[in-house]
């Protein structure tokens, strides 16, 4: 039988033993703090660099400038709300390390993220024919 922490392999079978509990999740909540941490950075670069991109895009025509409009708000819409979702779980994660309200918002978010590209893949397809145009 040979043990190694967390699991157990007797017989040819692999057995997991649960050596940690639930509740020792505060000594692992700095990393979460620190994902949050970036999360929440790279939502506000993205969605700047985005816009700046976007802005720089303009041309003289009225059709596209309304487009690249368009995306200018979407983009700021769906990057402060992801952005406000991942300071919750910044903040909860920081305050509140052994309890899993962080996960909670994370999987809002995570959430959140996929309804963002599906809404902006939506436009797009409706919108195909004013872009050919």
């Amino acid at each position: 039988m040979a043990c190694h922490p967390g699991c157990c392999v007797n017989d040819n079978r692999l057995q997991f033993i649960f050596v940690h509990e639930l509740t020792d999740l505060h000594r692992i909540s700095w990393m979460v703090s620190v994902a949050y941490g970036f999360a929440v950075s790279s939502d506000l670069i993205l969605t700047g660099a985005l816009v700046f991109v976007l802005q720089k895009s303009r041309t003289g025509s009225k059709r596209t400038n309304n487009i690249l409009d368009t995306l200018i708000i979407y983009t700021i819409n769906t990057g402060l709300l992801t952005s406000i979702v991942s300071v919750f779980a910044f903040v909860f994660a920081l305050v509140i390390p052994g309890n899993l309200i962080y996960a909670a918002v994370s999987i809002v978010g995570a959430k959140l993220y996929a309804n963002s590209v599906l809404a902006l893949y939506v436009w797009l397809h409706a919108n195909l024919r004013l872009i050919e145009e």
